[in-house]
């Protein structure tokens, strides 16, 4: 998966948007499972005033839009909660699949 990374009033120092790639590259899984070229999704990472950081997570998929936002007091738990969400509503999406219609 290709991520469009965009980190906004945060550091640039270090190794932050590896770290990002490496948490969320484990949703890899579930888009194997879609047969559908969806290699691409978005991350913004806001550093607040008054909260911690806020990472927002987006994926492309046919026939619908997933996105997830959280806010934590650090980044890296902030990343886990929005990759967790992110699997959550895949998994959804991937279920919808499986159904038999009627």
């Amino acid at each position: 998966m290709k991520l469009q990374i965009e980190l906004d009033q945060v550091s640039k120092e270090g190794d932050v948007k590896e770290k990002v790639v490496n948490k969320l590259s484990s949703l890899d899984k579930y888009l194997k499972k879609i047969n559908a070229d969806i290699s691409k999704g978005f991350v913004r990472i806001t550093k607040g005033e008054r909260f911690g950081y806020k990472v927002g997570f987006g994926l492309n998929l046919p026939g619908k839009r997933l996105f997830t936002e959280e806010k934590r007091e650090k980044l890296l738990d902030a990343v886990d909660e929005a990759r967790a969400e992110m699997a959550t509503q895949l998994k959804k999406y991937l279920d919808h699949f499986k159904r038999p219609r009627r």
